[in-house]
């Protein structure tokens, strides 16, 4: 008698219990990821406001700066976006708005203690207010005195209120009152008068970019200008006063500008501060009588030149390069077949060889100067060259600066081959040129001629075809070259 044993049964809740674990493992780690990228992104978004809220506060505070008298006369009062934005201090690109659609605004008052001195403040109104962590995280981003409006729960030494701006950690307040601007709980601000205090009347002992409205003084100079070996660029007039010593000295003290000298009766030398005659000389007598112009210009520093007039020059020499956007016109007029050495030309002190100068005859044709004489263009002689003999083919190019004539003669074979000729010329690949007669009664040679460019391949191949069994013919090669 047999029995069976009872089969085990799996364990169906242990599984279910762990599938379940797993999954709720799965949720929390894809809740603590989906936190952390909305962390993030809030976290860049508080950082763009930051950064917007520094730009305006820059401009601010060196708009004041630079309007210090006129803002303190005029006090309380706004200075609008289009103000910066005009004068220079605020990029266009900087918006007026920022990412909780808040308006930002700029106000100046007199100090409640000495109003000698202004009190100024950036604050944003309107728009979506913020919570108080992330009013905080932004006061605390923003450079220099960031802070913030709010009226509600906050820790110990913050002010809860409407008109009373706390700084990003609560270690300084600011009464808005006497601005003329207001906002509500959930806003940003930046105290700007800790910054501009410094300022107050101290806007001449800086060299101010644009000019300041009773201030002339703060657009200039008082001492000499080093520029430490920089450029001055796109400049419109350059004027400089006259002091009374000789021209050849005027470049040395600047006591003769560009526009001076152009328009007005001396000569004399632009310089730098390292060396007298650097730059450009500038004389109001023309070079002959000839020229009708009263002011002719020199440069000798390696600058670029651009006139209307006339360039006048013993000689113009190019180290690269020399082109017209016009006609070139040879001045002189001269015989071919006469001598052009430097000596005949009277030259030698500019050139010791002539070689390649150009000149026009009496009727307008162009000579250049060959071998000390002048020689009318394109009838310089060639010369042939024996490019040798050969069988079957012959390839070659024309590494000349004129075109090459090629010659060949022959195409037959040897022996009972002799009859039957052939010659076909190439050209870059393509044919140009055959010759071929095939009767095998009687003894014959074939010539072909073809002209190759300049910079071009050629070939010669010689194949009689009336008696496969000749195979290569033989050629001779003769080249005239121009």
């Amino acid at each position: 008698m047999t029995h069976s044993l009872p089969k085990k049964r799996p364990a169906r809740g242990i599984d279910l219990i762990g599938t379940f674990a797993s999954v709720a493992v799965g949720f929390l780690i894809v809740g603590l990821v989906l936190t952390m990228l909305y962390r993030s992104s809030e976290d860049n978004n508080n950082n763009v406001v930051a950064r917007q809220a520094t730009s305006w506060a820059t401009a601010a505070k060196l708009y004041i700066a630079a309007n210090y008298d006129s803002l303190l006369a005029s006090a309380p009062t706004t200075i609008s976006r289009s103000t910066l934005v005009n004068s220079g201090y605020l990029n266009s690109g900087v918006p007026e708005i920022n990412l909780f659609q808040q308006t930002w605004k700029v106000a100046v008052r007199k100090n409640t203690k000495n109003s000698n001195q202004l009190d100024a403040v950036l604050l944003s109104s309107g728009g979506q207010a913020m919570d108080y962590p992330t009013l905080r995280y932004i006061a605390a981003a923003i450079d220099g005195y960031g802070g913030f409006v709010y009226s509600g729960s906050m820790p110990s030494g913050c002010t809860s209120s409407t008109t009373t701006v706390n700084g990003a950690a609560c270690g300084w307040t600011l009464d808005l009152s006497g601005f003329g601007i207001s906002t509500t709980s959930g806003h940003l601000a930046v105290n700007l008068g800790a910054d501009i205090a410094a300022s107050a009347g101290s806007g001449g002992d800086f060299l101010h970019r644009y000019s300041v409205p009773g201030h002339a003084e703060y657009n200039q100079m008082n001492t000499a200008l080093d520029m430490n070996g920089k450029n001055v660029n796109r400049a419109g007039n350059l004027l400089v006063t006259s002091d009374g010593k000789s021209s050849d000295d005027h470049g040395s003290s600047g006591s003769t500008g560009f526009v001076g000298w152009a328009s007005g009766s001396a000569s004399g030398t632009a310089s730098d501060a390292t060396s007298l005659r650097a730059g450009m000389y500038f004389s109001t007598s023309a070079p002959s009588s000839s020229d009708k112009e009263s002011v002719w210009i020199k440069t000798t520093s390696n600058t670029s030149l651009d006139v209307t007039g006339k360039v006048r020059a013993a000689t113009v020499k190019g180290t690269r390069l020399i082109t017209s956007e016009g006609y070139l016109m040879p001045g002189k007029t001269v015989t071919a077949n006469t001598s052009c050495t430097p000596a005949a030309l009277g030259i030698s002190d500019l050139l010791a060889d002539t070689t390649g100068l150009v000149a026009h005859d009496s009727t307008g044709a162009t000579l250049s100067c060959q071998s000390g004489l002048w020689k009318s263009l394109g009838t310089t002689n060639g010369t042939y060259t024996n490019l040798g003999s050969h069988s079957g083919s012959f390839s070659g190019s024309n590494n000349g600066t004129g075109t090459l004539f090629v010659y060949a003669s022959g195409g037959n074979g040897g022996s009972s081959c002799v009859n039957p000729a052939k010659l076909q010329g190439f050209v870059n690949g393509s044919q140009v040129a055959v010759n071929a007669n095939n009767n095998p009664d009687y003894a014959k040679t074939v010539f072909i001629t073809f002209a190759v460019p300049s910079g071009s391949s050629y070939q010669i191949t010689s194949y009689p075809t009336e008696n496969y069994s000749c195979g290569r013919g033989n050629f001779s090669v003769w080249g005239y070259q121009t």
